[in-house]
């Protein structure tokens, strides 16, 4: 193709023709043009045009040519210009900003890259999000990667509608997954703060409440104080405590509730817990605090003496019960609550939880007079062990975990039908659920499986919730939804995926990948050969040795 020999003649050339020697290199653009320039300027400014102009020509008589091509010839004009007079006006930043980031990052020009980041994150929009967060991977601008991290997350539905997205989603998976992932752990922060502000609140107020009891109690204020002080009956508002009048209220009605000693006020329950929570607190080693029930045994008894005479209680209940079968039944269900609350983002505990635990107790004492009629057990005793894929599928076991301070992780292993190693991987996930790293494992997993080549894969997962989730679609966690999503996404695709729930016996070494990947900073390792704390796992499946489980029929 013949080159178009036209000439462009800037306005930096017109300023400096004076002081600058003529021409002695040309930049040829994709579509033919010819731009002039010096080699002294363009070696100056970037160290790259340094080393290619450095490079010795073919024949010294021909003329020094720099090829510029996939970037519009008025891009790479306004780059040079930007060289020589290290300007770039909006116009140009607004039609050739991605154009310019690409070239300064290419030919090493930090200032203009600065720039150009700058110029793109004041232009981000929904419609062009995608776009620039390619372009900001590809040339390493971890600022402008972060502001188009959070656009998406921020208008994530909107930014779903647009071209780029679903350009994205067809195409570029792995960035796909590490917006979701970027999404995850933003939602996970704005929930751990507003735990954490909700919390110090909390707190605030029971301090100063705790003050305030004290105040009431060795002071005295204007309605309630201690029998040898003298209250004052001017009923003036409290000046030193906000909270001092709604107290005194709630002492006198403490003092006077007929159905505090069955337990059904709920006025008197908070005063109880105030009372408890004092003589939790109370630095005074001596009986003079004025604090009712301060000292009691109950409050300070051993914990160890507590259990044992809790469960050594035989009173009888609303329901002609025992006091340990509620004790143990509350004690059950705090640790289920505490539990869920840590795991599954959308639980709540039950507002009345004491009519909550009477109902279990009625349950298991109807379940175990109707076990009194019917001794028949339909529990099975079963050996569990990992099944190796049939015909030309491998299998994929995946598995997600959460350990210390909510610290997730996800692994994964893919084998063939001889029990052979042929991919593992292990993925740090920061602070998240345990389902969602269950579900990131799954993803990661056949993102992984995917890359590799494989186009028949069992998938098994030792989840029941997920396994349901990915068949569905549906999923109770707004945080989760997206990467269930992602997942359905990726069964639809040209390959085979059989997808089936496996019990954790049989997915030992996909569960110590995950463990792995619990001690990662959000990185992810991949794996040609089996790890040497795995080896052993790995031969207890090849060699199909079992597990005992009861299973229920």
């Amino acid at each position: 193709m013949q080159i178009n020999t036209q000439t462009i003649t800037t306005d930096f050339h017109n300023t400096r023709v004076r002081v600058l020697p003529e021409y002695d290199v040309f930049i040829h653009t994709s579509d033919g043009t010819r731009i002039p320039a010096h080699t002294s300027i363009l070696a100056s400014v970037s160290p790259v045009f340094e080393n290619i102009l450095e490079q010795p020509r073919k024949q010294r008589s021909s003329e020094r040519i720099i090829k510029i091509n996939g970037v519009p010839s008025t891009a790479v004009t306004a780059f040079i210009s930007f060289l020589y007079s290290s300007r770039c006006t909006e116009d140009e930043m607004d039609k050739y900003g991605i154009h310019l980031l690409a070239l300064s990052h290419v030919y090493n020009v930090p200032q203009l890259k600065q720039k150009c980041i700058k110029g793109l994150v004041q232009r981000l929009t929904v419609e062009n999000v995608v776009d620039v967060l390619q372009l900001a991977r590809l040339c390493d601008a971890p600022d402008l990667r972060l502001r188009c991290m959070k656009l998406l997350a921020n208008h994530f539905n909107a930014v779903q509608k647009s071209e780029g997205w679903k350009f994205l989603t067809k195409h570029d998976p792995w960035l796909e997954l590490d917006i979701l992932h970027f999404m995850d752990e933003s939602e996970t922060r704005r929930e751990k703060l507003r735990r954490h502000r909700e919390e110090q609140g909390l707190y605030a107020e029971l301090s100063e409440a705790m003050e305030c009891l004290e105040h009431i109690c060795t002071e005295g204020c204007t309605d309630v104080g201690p029998y040898h002080v003298e209250v004052d009956r001017e009923r003036k508002p409290c000046s030193k405590f906000s909270t001092c009048q709604g107290l005194q209220l709630l002492i006198r009605h403490f003092a006077t509730c007929k159905r505090r000693v069955k337990g059904g006020c709920w006025r008197c329950k908070r005063m109880w817990q105030l009372f408890r929570l004092h003589s939790y607190v109370c630095q005074q080693i001596d009986d003079s605090c004025n604090v009712p029930l301060c000292r009691n045994t109950f409050f300070m008894e051993n914990l160890q003496q507590w259990i044992y005479s809790n469960l050594s209680k035989g009173a009888k209940g609303r329901i002609d019960s025992a006091w340990c079968d509620y004790w143990a039944t509350a004690c059950h269900c705090f640790w289920t609550w505490r539990n869920k609350e840590i795991h599954d983002a959308e639980f709540t505990r039950p507002i009345y939880a004491m009519q909550h635990v009477y109902r279990r107790v009625n349950d298991y004492y109807q379940a175990n007079k109707t076990n009194r009629l019917m001794r028949i057990k339909n529990d099975m005793l079963v050996y569990i062990s990992w099944k190796p894929p049939c015909g030309s599928y491998v299998k994929l076991n995946t598995d997600g975990a959460c350990k210390d301070q909510n610290r997730g992780g996800c692994g994964g292993i893919i084998r063939g039908s001889q029990g052979e190693w042929l991919g593992g991987f292990a993925r740090g996930l920061g602070n998240c659920s345990a389902i969602i790293a269950e579900l990131w494992g799954v993803a990661e997993g056949l993102s992984y499986a995917r890359r590799l080549g494989f186009t028949a894969v069992e998938l098994n997962v030792d989840s029941v919730v997920v396994v349901q989730a990915i068949k569905t679609g549906r999923f109770s966690s707004s945080v989760g939804l997206p990467l269930v999503k992602h997942i359905r996404r990726m069964l639809d695709l040209d390959w085979e995926i059989k997808i089936e729930h496996a019990y954790r016996e049989s997915n030992k070494c996909a569960d110590a990948m995950a463990n792995i990947g619990c001690h990662l900073d959000r990185e992810t390792i991949f794996y040609d050969s089996c790890p040497i704390s795995i080896k052993e796992l790995l031969l207890a499946d090849e060699l199909g040795i079992t597990t005992p489980r009861i299973i229920s029929m």
